[in-house]
């Protein structure tokens, strides 16, 4: 792996080199496990290693594995650290192999903290370099990296496009659990399109093989978006049943961001059935994790739109509309698309309640404006308002426009549970292996 200079290694340095690959492997072990504080000591470990080697390339390599851990773990700035680092050693070492992957990683920690700008700029650093290579494994990388971006900024089709590449590379390189990821993303896109019998079939392949290999800390994610597409469909009682079963796997693998996505989901899970007070508890909980411990904005907006979502449905009009106008604020220059028009939908209903029609329309417009770069919203929500807010203002014609646009999302609904009845069922009977939900 990269351009290596040849140097003689005495027994001290060849014992050194071999620990350090057996590190290697036992932090890959334990991430797919799901043990993230024995992972993150065996990588401290590989840091003291790597240290005394002639060769920097162990070092940089060290500093690579640091920088994709914390990605993983969601952590941004510690992501950029060792990245940086990485990618600086690298072009004193002149590894151009190192090189591009320390560039995408450097992305990678733009990507977490939504500066897409930014992140495109490092990752077509790394393309310039990989052009050119016969790296088909970073260069595999590199278009799941882009594709992210397509899914993230709303450009659907490059999205579908892009993971069912990745799919098809993944499996002719053999990585599982890039192929788990790929199928898992590809499967969300489906089902922000309404696309339920797609949606389904993507999310079974991912948690079948996710299931067989125990790739624990990303059945959370799973079991997460799970529930959300029963909660889209409308069954709630068995959206809480794999949400609650998200968040424990999530506390036992130590997932704090899939713990907080599941909370917030369960939360508006509890407020559609009208348990606000139990809304209100796990989303309190999701956004004092956000606040205080991860720090994140752009997932912090998300949780604050779902509590002015709350606030809402629980009839808290003027606390709803503050809310959510701070997260419409806010979330235009994160691009957190999906909270803007939820937040949207928000204040279209408040003002509505309210029998202000014409500040209730400039929230469902502007939602529509933002709507085709959203995944996970409730179109026909939006369309139901607005064509309300149309009627009170006497655009009989628009307003049955909006209106036949959102009776035929919710036909598209019914068709998707109908058709999927065997599907959704297989999910509900699987016993899932309860060795996930146990803390080793």
């Amino acid at each position: 792996m990269g351009n290596s200079k040849n140097i003689t290694l005495n027994s001290y340095e060849k014992k050194a080199l071999l620990r350090d690959a057996i590190l290697a492997r036992k932090v890959e072990i334990l991430e797919i496990e799901g043990r993230s504080d024995d992972s993150e000591k065996c990588l401290r470990e590989m840091l003291s290693c790597a240290k005394i080697h002639k060769q920097k390339d162990f070092l940089i390599r060290t500093l690579i594995y640091s920088s994709l851990f914390y990605f993983r773990k969601d952590d941004y700035k510690l992501n950029y650290s060792f990245a940086m680092k990485a990618f600086k050693l690298s072009q004193v070492n002149k590894n151009k192999y190192f090189e591009a992957m320390s560039l995408m990683l450097i992305g990678d920690s733009y990507y977490l903290s939504s500066s897409f700008n930014k992140a495109i700029f490092w990752y077509n650093k790394a393309e310039k370099i990989l052009t050119h290579s016969k790296w088909d494994k970073l260069k595999f990388e590199l278009l799941l990296s882009y594709t992210n971006i397509y899914n993230r900024t709303g450009q659907m089709k490059k999205s579908i496009e892009g993971y069912l590449k990745c799919i098809d590379i993944s499996k002719r390189l053999g990585k599982k659990t890039t192929m788990i990821v790929s199928y898992n993303n590809l499967a969300m896109q489906y089902m922000s399109m309404q696309e339920y019998s797609k949606a389904l079939k993507y999310l079974n392949k991912s948690f079948e093989i996710a299931e067989k290999i125990k790739y624990t800390s990303v059945m959370c994610t799973i079991l997460n978006n799970l529930g959300l597409i029963y909660f889209n469909l409308g069954d709630y009682n068995s959206a809480k049943r794999f949400l609650k079963d998200s968040i424990t796997v999530a506390k036992n693998v130590q997932s704090i961001l899939d713990m907080i996505l599941s909370l917030g989901n369960l939360a508006i899970t509890y407020s559609a059935i009208g348990e606000y007070q139990k809304a209100f508890d796990n989303i309190l909980k999701a956004t004092g994790i956000l606040r205080d411990t991860v720090k994140n904005p752009y997932y912090l907006c998300y949780g604050n739109a779902y509590y002015s979502l709350i606030l809402n449905q629980s009839g808290r009009i003027k606390e709803s509309i503050i809310t959510a106008d701070e997260v419409i604020n806010s979330s235009e220059n994160l691009q957190n698309y999906s909270a803007l028009v939820l937040s949207c939908i928000v204040n279209a209903n408040n003002y509505f309640e309210l029998n202000n029609f014409d500040k209730a329309h400039e929230y469902s417009q502007k939602g529509i404006q933002y709507l085709s770069y959203c995944q996970e919203i409730s179109s026909e929500d939006l369309y139901l308002i607005h064509s309300k807010i149309l009627n009170a203002l006497n655009k009989q014609k628009e307003s049955k426009e909006f209106l036949l646009l959102a009776r035929k999302i919710v036909t598209k609904k019914q068709s998707g549970i109908k058709n999927n009845k065997k599907l959704l069922n297989y999910f509900l009977q699987k016993q899932v292996n309860r060795d996930i939900f146990t803390k080793k």
